[in-house]
């Protein structure tokens, strides 16, 4: 069984290098500016993993076998009156987000 990092994130890379888990990257081609932040994370979190997961670039069935895992992640959080936070867009989130 071979794992499939479909995300960009250098981050997510290190993680799973460090852990000794070793994967191959895909990409993926979701649009994730589509979804809307107006609804609860229990109904946002299924919605980008679909989105992604639809959008992956699969590789050859013959080139990995039959059976494979596809990791797709994103960073997101919520506070408790219900704001949520995604991943930063630039460096100007960031400083928002930590002020």
């Amino acid at each position: 069984m071979k794992l499939l990092l479909a995300s960009g994130s250098k981050s997510r890379a290190m993680l799973l290098n460090q852990a000794s888990i070793p994967f191959n990257r895909i990409t993926h081609t979701a649009d994730e500016e589509s979804i809307s932040y107006d609804k609860p994370l229990s109904e946002i979190i299924p919605k980008i993993v679909n989105l992604k997961i639809n959008h992956v670039a699969l590789p050859p069935v013959e080139q990995f076998g039959d059976s494979i895992l596809v990791l797709c992640a994103d960073t997101m959080g919520s506070t408790p009156d219900g704001t949520i936070f995604a991943k930063p867009r630039d460096y100007h989130e960031i400083g928002r987000a930590h002020v």
